[in-house]
């Protein structure tokens, strides 16, 4: 019961966060799409995956750049935090977070890092991907190829796979390069194609790896608003389509072991404890 109404809290303050990006978007009027699981449980579930924690949307490049630009003016900074490889020297991903301070989330795959660790959501780039064969190969493995490496320098990684022959190679490999460095070769690489006429985009970042996170750019070209909970949010206008390539059956519920969250370790809800009913 205890967890059941952890979660519960966690969503309600998910998408306290989530208002907060639709609001700014909508101002400056910068489309956006629910990706991943949050995409899948507007469909299967009118709203969050019951066991799913966290809430995930994307925004093409160009978009993704404006909108972190504006979060410096219209982001309340008392009680919300944007979170970016430029911002929060730890902090090692393609996306950003925007945090809700005074809170606390601890996971398992990030325990270790020192970075700001407040309730968040996430916003991914949406990236052209080359043309060129040979310049998609070097876009898309150099990318995969320092962000593992920046991973590893910042600290992350889930406590059994540390013990791995491979994070342990990558340990020595990234003790060559500086922080610094490895963000500014992954963020090179993964741009490569910005400015091309490209038919695919690549969510990076993604939980299902750079090859299921491709599809092509045309699914963003028309959008639709669905139902979650008791907000609308946007996504793409052809979901279903997108769900299949993601997921193939997505009606179909998975088997409770494969029912994935990010190994929660601790939730601090701070001054927006179960006795504080104003969120």
């Amino acid at each position: 019961m205890r967890m059941n109404n952890e979660l519960q809290k966690l969503h309600q303050l998910e998408l306290l966060l989530a208002d907060e990006l639709v609001r700014i978007c909508k101002k400056y009027n910068l489309p956006i799409f629910m990706l991943a699981g949050t995409a899948l449980g507007a469909i299967r579930h009118r709203g969050f995956i019951p066991w799913d924690d966290d809430m995930d949307f994307g925004m093409l490049r160009s978009d993704f750049e404006e909108f972190k630009n504006i979060c410096n003016i219209e982001l309340d900074k008392s009680r919300f935090f944007l979170q970016s490889d430029e911002n929060d020297k730890f902090y090692p991903f393609n996306f950003i977070k925007i945090r809700l301070n005074g809170t606390s989330v601890l996971e398992e795959f990030s325990q270790k890092a020192d970075v700001h660790t407040g309730i968040y959501i996430d916003i991914f780039p949406i990236d052209n991907v080359s043309l060129n064969p040979i310049k998609r190969f070097f876009q898309l493995k150099g990318f995969w190829f320092f962000r593992n490496l920046l991973w590893i320098k910042c600290g992350y990684g889930e406590d059994d796979r540390k013990q791995g022959v491979r994070y342990r190679v990558g340990r020595i490999f990234s003790s060559f390069f500086s922080i610094y460095f490895l963000k500014k070769a992954k963020n090179y690489f993964i741009t490569l194609a910005k400015n091309e006429d490209a038919d695919y985009v690549v969510v990076s970042d993604g939980s299902y790896g750079l090859t299921k996170e491709t599809f092509p750019k045309k699914w963003l070209q028309e959008s639709d608003v669905y139902m979650f909970e008791d907000r609308l949010f946007t996504s793409f206008q052809n979901i279903d389509i997108y769900l299949k390539h993601l997921y193939g059956d997505y009606m179909q519920l998975p088997p409770e072991s494969s029912r994935n969250h990010h190994k929660r370790l601790n939730v601090n809800f701070g001054i927006y404890g179960e006795n504080k009913n104003d969120v």
